[in-house]
């Protein structure tokens, strides 16, 4: 049954639960303590009064050298105040002599002259006249008939005080833990109505967070995920739009030419040849970067790593580009260091994440503009980066510009060139190899793109 319970009663029965549990441990330990420490403690209070009596009976023994008149000397010296001789409610004084006869009862005045037993006169306290033993007194609690003794109403009125406290603390407990149970259970509700929701499909569902304990951060983490999978789901959408869109002028101008042959509208010749071939091409390279992006997500991309030299890559890069640079009439540097930068890197994916970044720089500088490829070495690892003196990147941009199909998707002009994967291709590889990579915006236009690798000649393992 407990496991089919709601949290919010859940809470409220083990809080009760706890209360009064609570109560009765503090019941039983008082009680024991009454029974036990305050007993003892009342029967060391006798004993000493008992010993005071004693004292008073062995003046009056000395000064009438015998027991005679004791009856008067109890009478006055019990109603006197400030001398110790006044009895509690309830107790019996009892005074035999020598030879075991009962000279003085307070209790029962008419038992006297009965004669105790031995094994009696063993268990009270000897009355003593030089040595000799010439009475014996006993101080029993013998509670009248309705009254009680001292400890006995002491005992009751704990315990009545401890019962009608924890019957207050239980309902003070049932009372607190309808409102904390509430204030805990809360916001359990409103995540499990954002999980159900989500479950739905509603991936904008979100659950409002009003505290930063651990429900709050639980909330947090929801929301974050949530956001994640939106995302997530938002970019595969805009992938599967993306490809579509990619694949669908190729495919039409295959398709188109491919029907023209058919009908015989166009004759075969090699111009026609080359051009089905290339959209071929085109076609197998968009499917080749898709899956080397989806092999560098998941982990799974093959990496070759050999020791290069990085003025080589840089070397290469330039002459890949001489013809456009030329065209464009652009003023090419490269800055690096003198002494040689040596990275353990798969050369053939580094130098693609190269020519990406080098080419969108071409594209987007004007013609007589400035490119410069350059590399720094900070804290043990290498920043290699393009800088651009073109329009730069619209600041709203900077965090989407390196997914999937961006360029596509802010509809920029096609006769730009480009798929949009190129930076989602050097941000795979770059990542593959352990580093970063980010774009700035630089203050007097153009725009900078960065990637970090791990910078280490002696680097035995990939990074």
């Amino acid at each position: 049954m407990f496991k089919n319970m709601k949290l919010h009663p859940k809470i409220t029965f083990a809080f009760v639960t706890t209360v009064i549990i609570t109560a009765m441990i503090i019941i039983i330990i008082a009680n024991f303590s009454v029974n036990f420490f305050f007993k003892d403690f009342v029967v060391q209070y006798r004993t000493a009064r008992l010993e005071q009596w004693a004292d008073i009976f062995t003046v009056h023994y000395l000064q009438k050298d015998g027991w005679e008149g004791i009856e008067d000397i109890y009478e006055d010296l019990a109603h006197r105040r400030g001398r110790g001789g006044r009895l509690l409610p309830g107790d019996q004084l009892i005074l035999a002599d020598a030879e075991g006869k009962v000279i003085l009862d307070t209790g029962e005045p008419s038992l006297e002259n009965r004669v105790l037993s031995k094994a009696t006169l063993a268990g009270g306290l000897p009355v003593e006249v030089e040595d000799m033993r010439v009475g014996t007194l006993f101080l029993n609690p013998v509670s009248p008939q309705g009254t009680v003794s001292l400890e006995e109403e002491f005992s009751r009125s704990l315990t009545d005080a401890i019962f009608w406290g924890g019957v207050i603390a239980v309902l003070l407990a049932v009372v607190l833990s309808l409102f904390f149970a509430r204030k805990i259970v809360s916001p359990l509700y409103r995540l499990n109505a954002g999980v159900e929701e989500f479950t739905r499909g509603n991936f904008k569902a979100r659950v409002i967070v009003d505290s930063q304990d651990e429900i709050g951060k639980l909330g947090e983490a929801f929301n974050k995920m949530a956001e994640s999978v939106e995302k997530s789901e938002e970019l595969k959408r805009n992938m599967t739009a993306d490809v579509a869109h990619e694949l669908r002028t190729p495919l039409s101008i295959l398709q188109g030419n491919l029907e023209s042959l058919q009908a015989g509208i166009i004759k075969p010749n090699p111009e026609i040849i080359s051009s089905l071939h290339d959209e071929i091409i085109r076609i197998t390279m968009l499917v080749n970067d898709l899956q080397d992006i989806s092999l560098a997500e998941a982990g799974r991309l093959n990496l070759k790593f050999f020791k290069i030299n990085l003025k080589e890559l840089f070397h290469k890069v330039s002459q890949t580009f001489q013809y456009e640079i030329a065209l464009k009439r652009i003023k090419f540097e490269k800055n690096i260091p003198e002494e040689d930068i040596i990275l353990k890197i798969d050369r053939n994916k580094i130098m693609q994440v190269l020519i990406n970044l080098v080419g969108n720089a071409i594209r987007y500088t004007p013609e007589e503009g400035n490119i410069t490829l350059g590399a720094q070495v900070k804290e043990g690892r290498v920043v290699i980066y393009v800088s651009d003196n073109g329009p730069g990147v619209k600041p709203e941009d900077l965090p989407y510009i390196f997914e999937r199909f961006y360029r596509s998707r802010k509809e920029y002009p096609k006769k730009d060139g480009g798929s949009g994967l190129g930076l989602a291709i050097a941000k795979s590889f770059v990542e593959a190899h352990g580093g970063s990579i980010w774009a700035e915006n630089r203050p007097n236009g153009g725009s900078t793109f960065f990637f970090s690798l791990l910078f280490s000649a002696e680097q035995k393992n990939p990074p």
